[in-house]
């Protein structure tokens, strides 16, 4: 039965690629869990994918960051660094927030490749050899820490257009990964599809890692409490913003615009999905493009997105919307606009691999919305010298608080404590959100 059903998940997998709304209709029914523990850590962390030449980084031997640059700030260097300082954050979960294979996704070995030895996964599928070389090695060989289940989200490089062969990345490669890999099986590698959404009490590493595995080839897999029917639970919503808003084409800030009706089931999907949760305590939503950002990309307008999740987001009152794409680290909070009180938190933490881009659209945001910022000046497009860093998010009963935390394990900056969410909630048709000011002319 269990290799039917791994069939039926691969099936879904195809199709989904193609028919999005498929796997969500088809996403297994709710499970129930362990009983929930008194708090939870999440780490959150974007554009990680090593680079598109070897070394591809780190190596398993390599925890200092030696064989992958030894210059502070070089990406291989850094992302070995940073994947170090995560390992301390006693994380249960890792929201991994696109980009994840650089430069153009996964793709067949060059002849370059091949003539420097690698000759083993050089297929563009599942068995790749980068899935090894940037996600094992880099991550969680060197880390048994970081071996709890992540989940991804598609980044603009992991589809890029590799302009020496013409050919994009492949996305279904990662999505294949999920079941077909000692890492996918064991529920550590939580990609079953282009967007799928997890809720689960408070969990320790072990519980997260017992329940995942359990939930491989779930496009919507739900944990109940067990024991404590007002336990404190999570919901991860993963979206596809490339969707939504297009590829990101060349220049910052610019979008091919979005997918058509494609677009449109998934706006539909993710509605259903905050729909789902309204009796979640705390609802994160994860997509690789922001919805605000002061770095060069600026607010993702491209399809009306910003404007058009963030009201959701709000009429939901979802807790945080996560995202990467700008390589600078930023906690934005939006001013209340009387909708109940209800602020919706975004965290941009884009830096895993590369840092810092500048940050000259602060003005583009709601007014005094922009809280932190780990970037360059203004007038600079990188600042190589600055640390990379991710996020964490720790849940417990009373609140969430959301840290900043680089790549030399310094702590940057704490956020306030978000408050759970009413256990009644009502969508509010009437909540608006501040739409992203317009640059200036």
């Amino acid at each position: 039965m269990r290799g039917a059903s791994c069939r039926l998940a691969l099936v879904c997998t195809a199709l989904q690629l193609v028919f999005p709304r498929v796997c969500a209709l088809a996403a297994v029914p709710t499970e129930a869990a362990k009983p929930a523990q008194e708090s939870m850590t999440v780490i959150a962390m974007g554009d990680w994918g090593g680079a598109g030449s070897n070394p591809h980084c780190g190596l398993a031997n390599d925890t200092d960051g030696a064989a992958c640059g030894s210059v502070h700030g070089s990406r291989w260097n850094m992302q070995t660094r940073v994947a170090k300082a995560m390992a301390a954050a006693g994380a249960a979960h890792v929201l991994a927030l696109g980009d994840n294979f650089y430069e153009y996704g996964i793709q067949e070995c060059s002849p370059e490749q091949r003539a420097a030895g690698v000759l083993q996964g050089c297929e563009a599928d599942e068995h790749n050899f980068r899935f090894k070389m940037t996600y094992e090695d880099g991550f969680t060989t060197p880390h048994p820490e970081l071996r709890v289940p992540w989940h991804l989200v598609t980044g603009n490089h992991d589809v890029a257009l590799d302009p020496r062969t013409g050919v994009r990345g492949n996305l279904s490669a990662q999505i294949a990964y999920s079941y077909n890999s000692p890492a996918g099986r064991k529920g550590l590698w939580r990609f079953p599809a282009r967007y799928h959404s997890w809720t689960s009490p408070l969990q320790t590493a072990a519980q997260a890692v017992e329940a995942s595995a359990r939930a491989v080839g779930q496009s919507s897999a739900r944990f109940e409490c067990v024991g404590d029917e007002n336990c404190t639970r999570v919901a991860f919503i993963n979206i596809d913003t490339l969707l939504l808003a297009g590829h990101c084409m060349r220049g910052y800030g610019n979008y091919a615009g979005p997918e058509g009706e494609e677009a449109e089931r998934h706006w539909e999907w993710i509605e259903r999905e905050l729909t789902r949760a309204a009796d979640v305590d705390y609802v994160l939503v994860a997509g690789h493009y922001p919805v605000y950002s002061a770095c060069l990309h600026g607010p993702t307008r491209a399809g009306n997105f910003s404007e058009r999740l963030a009201g959701m987001l709000r009429r939901h009152r979802a807790t945080v919307y996560l995202a990467g794409h700008e390589h600078c680290t930023q906690y934005i909070r939006e001013p209340d606009s009387g909708c109940g009180g209800h602020q919706v938190a975004y965290v941009v933490t884009g830096n895993v691999d590369d840092c810092c881009y500048g940050a000259p659209k602060v003005d583009q945001n709601p007014a005094g919305s922009v809280r932190f910022l780990h970037a360059g000046a203004s007038d600079v497009r990188k600042d190589r010298s600055m640390a990379g860093a991710y996020s964490t998010l720790r849940f417990d009963a009373e609140a969430l608080t959301v840290k900043i935390v680089d790549s030399e394990q310094k702590l940057l900056f704490t956020s306030e404590k978000l408050p759970p969410r009413s256990h009644v909630h009502r969508v509010q048709a009437t909540c608006k959100s501040p739409a992203p000011r317009a640059p200036a002319i």
